[in-house]
């Protein structure tokens, strides 16, 4: 089963800072597991650090 991916007026407006910030690849590489299959455990992440 496929599912699709519904972008909304945020998220085009957020893509370009991704891109800015050089996390494209991984943020695609996100996307195309979510599109796969929603309900999968996702990939392990790094902690975010203030």
């Amino acid at each position: 089963m496929s599912w699709a991916l519904v972008y909304t007026k945020q998220a085009k407006k957020d893509a370009k800072k991704i891109a800015a910030s050089g996390l494209k690849q991984k943020v695609k590489l996100l996307l195309e597991l979510l599109e796969e299959n929603p309900y999968q455990k996702p990939p392990p992440y790094e902690k975010l650090v203030s």
